[in-house]
Parts: C-alpha cells; sequence; structure tokens
C-alpha cells in the first residue's frame, strides 16, 4: 500500500517540478533567443557604420550575411548544449529530492501503520489465553450447575470474541510474517476448496460450478493459498444472491488468473474502495451474524500481496466478481506454469 503511494508522490512531485523546469527553461531559452537577435542586429550595424558610402568594404554583403548566421547557429548551439546539461542535472536532481521527500512524507504514515498492526498483534495473542480460559470455565460450570440462560450466553460471546482473536491472528501472520514458500499445486488447493463448500452450498440451495486448469504450480505457502480461496468462496455464499457461483483457474500470459463469482447487487465505487479495508462490511448494519467481523477480504489481499499478486472486484450485469491474478511464466518443457 505504501509503495504505491510513494510511487504516486514521487510521480506527482517529479511531474510539477519538471514542468516548472521546461517553463524556466522556455522562458529562459526565449529571452536568450531575443538577445541573440539583437546581437546580430548591432553587429549587423556596426559593419554598416564601418564603411561609408562610396567606400569599398572588405566584405560583401553576402558574406556579412553568412558569417551572421554562423555566428547566430554557433550561439544556439552553445545555448541549447547549456540548456541540456543544466536540464538534465537538474531532473537527475529532482528525482533524487521527490524520492527523498517521498519517503520522508510517507514516514509517519508507515510508522502508524506498523505500530497499529504491532498492537493489533500482540492485542490478539494477549486475548488468546483468557478467552480460552473464559470458555474451559463456563464448560465446567455447565457440567456443575447444567445448562442455563446466562451461561449460553456467556459461551456464545465466547465463541464470538475467540473467533474474532483468530481472525486478527490470520489478518497479523498474512500481513507480517514471512512465511514458508515452496512449490504447491494451485489447481490442487483451488479444487479441494470448492470440494469443500460444495456441501455448505448445497444445503443454501446453490451450486459451485467450476473451471480449474490442471497443472498450474507455482512458489507460495499452501496454507495462505487455501485460507485466500476458502475467504472467496465463503464471502460468496453469505453475499451470494442467486443459485450459482462460478469459479475459474486458468493460465494466464504472464501468470494465473483466479476469479469467483456470484450473482448479487452491486457495490457502489465508492464502496468497492474499502472493500479489502479492515472491519469494512458494505451493509452499514454492524452486528457481526456467522461471526463474520469484515477481515475475511482484508485477509485475503494480504495474501495475494504476499504472493505478488493483485486483487480486485468487478460488478457487472447484476454479478460480484473478485480476479486475482498471480505473477508467473509458462514453460513449455513441462507443460506448467511454475512461479
Amino acid at each position: 500500500m505504501f509503495r504505491r503511494s510513494r510511487r504516486k508522490i514521487i510521480v506527482s512531485i517529479m511531474l510539477s517540478l519538471i514542468v516548472l523546469l521546461v517553463v524556466t527553461l522556455a522562458v529562459v531559452m526565449q529571452v536568450s533567443f531575443r538577445e541573440i537577435r539583437q546581437s546580430n542586429q548591432q553587429m549587423q550595424q556596426h559593419f554598416e557604420k564601418l564603411y561609408e558610402p562610396g567606400d569599398k568594404p572588405m566584405m560583401s554583403e553576402e558574406e556579412i550575411e553568412e558569417e551572421r548566421r554562423a555566428v547566430t547557429e554557433r550561439s544556439i548551439q552553445l545555448l541549447m548544449q547549456h540548456i541540456f546539461i543544466i536540464g538534465g542535472a537538474a531532473i537527475l536532481v529532482l528525482c533524487g529530492f521527490s524520492f527523498f521527500l517521498a519517503r520522508w512524507i510517507i514516514r509517519p504514515l508507515e510508522e502508524n501503520d506498523k505500530k497499529q498492526k504491532q498492537f493489533i498483534s500482540d492485542a490478539s495473542h494477549e486475548l488468546k489465553t483468557p478467552v480460552a480460559i473464559i470458555g474451559t470455565n463456563a464448560q465446567m460450570l455447565s457440567r456443575e450447575l447444567g445448562e442455563n440462560e446466562w451461561l449460553s450466553n456467556i459461551r456464545y460471546e465466547n465463541e464470538r470474541m475467540g473467533d474474532l482473536v483468530k481472525q486478527l491472528l490470520e489478518l497479523s501472520r498474512a500481513e507480517n510474517t514471512e512465511a514458508l514458500m515452496e512449490q504447491v499445486d494451485l489447481s490442487r488447493i483451488v479444487t479441494g476448496e470448492v470440494l469443500s463448500f460444495d456441501s455448505l452450498a448445497f444445503e443454501q440451495g446453490k451450486q459451485i460450478e467450476s473451471n480449474i486448469a490442471e497443472d498450474i504450480h507455482m512458489t507460495g505457502n499452501a496454507s495462505q493459498l487455501t485460507q485466500l480461496v476458502s475467504v472467496l468462496l465463503d464471502n460468496a455464499l453469505r453475499h451470494g444472491r442467486g443459485s450459482k457461483i462460478e469459479v475459474v483457474l486458468e493460465k494466464r500470459e504472464h501468470g494465473a488468473f483466479l476469479s469467483v463469482e456470484n450473482e448479487g447487487e452491486a457495490i457502489p465505487p465508492e464502496k468497492q474502495r474499502h472493500l479489502f479495508d479492515r472491519f469494512y462490511r458494505v451493509s452499514e448494519d454492524r452486528n457481526s451474524e456467522g461471526h463474520h467481523y469484515g477481515l475475511g477480504l482484508s485477509i485475503a489481499k494480504a495474501v495475494v500481496e504476499k504472493h505478488g499478486g493483485s486483487i480486485k472486484v468487478l460488478c457487472q450485469e447484476g454479478k460480484v466478481c473478485f480476479q486475482i491474478t498471480l505473477p508467473g511464466k509458462y514453460r513449455e518443457s513441462y507443460d506448467r506454469f511454475t512461479f
């Protein structure tokens, strides 16, 4: 996120400074050309004053005109050389200055984001133990006292808290932890998750249709990639309005392409920009029914970025489609994608 912001800042600063530089050089050139023309006119007048009418000049008018043009061309060439040298040096200096300024602007935001992520990680780890203890104690009390409304409520809320802590830890690991990368079969991972969600889809009266290319291998973390597919399928099941969910995995020229599409209401563009933010929900209703807290797509984005890919959402013709691209290249000798 901050890399893109830094690049945008550098580009905007450089463009502004380069425009200013070009305008300045243009003004300098205009003034210089005017001075060159004035110098030529003065030189012409000087030659004319040297000779009275009737005197035989040492140079003909054609020779004087040719000399004047030669002087003008040499002056212009010298001016252009100086402009290119000074302009090139100025652009290099501006590049360095823009990079330094962008880093200086972004640094407080990076530090704040790093502290925020560290706080989430620390808080999640600290909450994990007391949540587990509360759950155990509630279970022991239910055995001694029997089930009652209060204990049931304690256990329900504790489960919600446990799920939230679990998702926060997953998000922290996806964002901050360097996962073990190894050769994995992406086709097999996607196929396995589709089979796992088939029964859930059937219970909801939905059907998952898949078109998964075989033998797409990549260097990645199997656990994180499994979680990525799981998040997208879970999101499609929960928010899909129709009865069909389409999953596509195919080879592309520069990598693998994964899409999960479901029928649903179009998401407004202003909300699409925040879909991958932590705790963000399209609906204004902030309840966490089903133990979902708006962290799934944040986890998905973190996993995709860890693998050097990109994720986006498209809404058209009554369908919502999440598209993921993972970089790689196709090797004919192995007839598979490797990343």
